[in-house]
C-alpha cells in the first residue's frame, strides 16, 4: 500500500521542481498515481533532483510515459496519451495550462486545455472514444482523438500583428486519429494516424496519402 505521509512529503519536494499544479494532478489521480509519483521520486538520485532540474523533469516524464518532445505541427507521438498526460507534458516544459469549456456542440466527454504562453499552440483537446455510449451521448467523431488548435493571428505586447500559425499544408488544426473508428471530418484541419501517416477523407473513409 502507498504510505500517505510519504506521498505528502514527496508532493512538497516535487512541487519545488515541477510546480504545485502538476504535482497535485499527479498525486490526486488515485492510489496508482500516488504510488507512481513516490516511486519516481525515490528512484531519482539527489544529484539529479537538485543539480539538474531539467534532467529530473525529463526523467519524470519518461517514467510517466510522456514523450520528451511533441512536434506541435505533427504531434503523432501524442496519440495514446490521456488528457492528464498531455497537460503534464506542457507543464513540465514550462507552459501555463488551464482547463477551458468544450465547444457547445461537443459530447461533453472531451478535456480541452488552453496553452497560454506557447508560440504555436492555442489549445489541445483529448476526446476519448464514445462508440460504446448510447447513440445520443456519442461525439460527432465517435473514435478517440487528439486535436491541436494552432494560434490565430493576434497582436503582441508591442501592438504588432503576428500572423496565424499554420501547418505545412495551411491548416489551423491538427488531428491524430484512429482512422478505423474516427467518423466524419473537419474544416481547416489535417489528419494523421498514430504511425505519422497523413490521411485524406475520401468517400466517407480515411486513406493514407501516398
Amino acid at each position: 500500500m502507498t504510505n500517505p505521509a510519504l506521498a505528502g512529503r514527496m508532493q512538497g519536494e516535487l512541487s519545488s521542481i515541477l510546480g504545485t499544479e502538476t504535482v497535485i494532478a499527479l498525486t490526486t489521480g488515485g492510489a496508482v498515481a500516488v504510488a507512481k509519483t513516490v516511486k519516481v521520486a525515490n528512484q531519482a538520485s539527489v544529484d539529479v533532483r537538485y543539480n539538474n532540474p531539467q534532467e529530473y523533469r525529463e526523467y519524470l516524464a519518461k517514467e510517466a510515459g510522456i514523450p520528451k518532445h511533441i512536434n506541435p505541427l505533427k504531434p503523432t507521438n501524442a496519440y495514446g496519451l490521456d488528457s492528464q498526460q498531455l497537460r503534464t507534458y506542457f507543464e513540465i516544459n514550462g507552459y501555463h495550462v488551464n482547463s477551458v469549456k468544450e465547444a457547445s456542440q461537443g459530447s461533453g466527454n472531451a478535456q480541452v486545455y488552453a496553452i497560454n504562453n506557447h508560440p504555436e499552440i492555442a489549445k489541445i483537446q483529448h476526446s476519448p472514444s464514445t462508440s460504446n455510449l448510447p447513440l445520443k451521448n456519442r461525439s460527432q467523431h465517435e473514435g478517440e482523438y487528439i486535436k491541436f488548435t494552432l494560434k490565430k493571428a493576434e497582436k503582441d505586447a508591442a501592438g504588432i500583428m503576428k500572423p496565424a500559425v499554420k501547418d505545412a499544408y495551411g491548416n489551423s488544426k491538427v488531428y491524430i486519429i484512429d482512422p478505423t473508428t474516427f467518423k466524419k471530418t473537419a474544416k481547416d484541419s489535417i489528419f494523421y494516424n498514430k504511425q505519422g501517416q497523413r490521411l485524406q477523407y475520401i468517400n466517407r473513409e480515411y486513406k493514407v496519402v501516398k
